[in-house]
């Protein structure tokens, strides 16, 4: 069953136990001293871009504030977010901020759930990356054999600081077995 609470801190504004937020029936003044009932509406998220899937919602009317729909959740069902914590999605869904699927929790422990869930972008799936997994894969293996770090570096275009990195399993963390 759904359950609404306040925000706090928005009293005008309530999270539900399923991962919504709505305003509350209210009566405002207007400028010309004239009172007017507002309905209370379930808010409608939105998305910032592909890259980042946390709905948003806007608490506030017109130049109001964007939040974070998961964040308003926990705060709301949790409590205050502890110094240096984060709010976490247990199933590693970014939509579905309903209460029961957060909790908070350090980075690391974060990083840890997007590594279990498959959701962390590693390796050669990272746009950035310059190496594939068989270039890693053969860097460790030539390292091994004694081949210079420079001579490494300047083949697959990189730092002999990043092959450095990958000989100690600093980076590539997930290619485990490799070499």
């Amino acid at each position: 069953m759904e359950v609404w609470r306040k925000i706090p801190g928005f009293e005008q504004y309530e999270a539900s136990s399923e991962g919504r937020v709505r305003s509350v029936d209210r009566v405002i003044e207007c400028k010309n001293g004239v009172r007017k009932q507002l309905k209370g509406k379930i808010l409608r998220p939105c998305y910032h871009s592909k890259s980042h899937p946390y709905p948003y919602v806007q608490l506030g009317a017109g130049t109001g504030r964007m939040f974070a729909v998961h964040r308003l959740v926990a705060w709301t069902f949790l409590g205050e977010c502890p110094r240096d914590h984060q709010v976490r999605h247990l199933d590693g869904n970014p939509k579905n901020s309903s209460a029961r699927n957060l909790a908070y929790g350090t980075c690391r422990e974060n990083q840890a759930d997007r590594l279990r869930h498959g959701t962390m972008i590693v390796g050669e799936q990272h746009p950035m990356s310059k190496l594939t997994e068989e270039d890693v894969k053969n860097i460790r293996a030539r390292v091994e054999r004694g081949e210079p770090h420079g001579t490494l570096a300047a083949e697959y275009g990189v730092t002999v600081s990043h092959i450095s990195h990958i000989k100690r399993r600093k980076s590539w963390k997930h290619l485990r077995g490799a070499a």
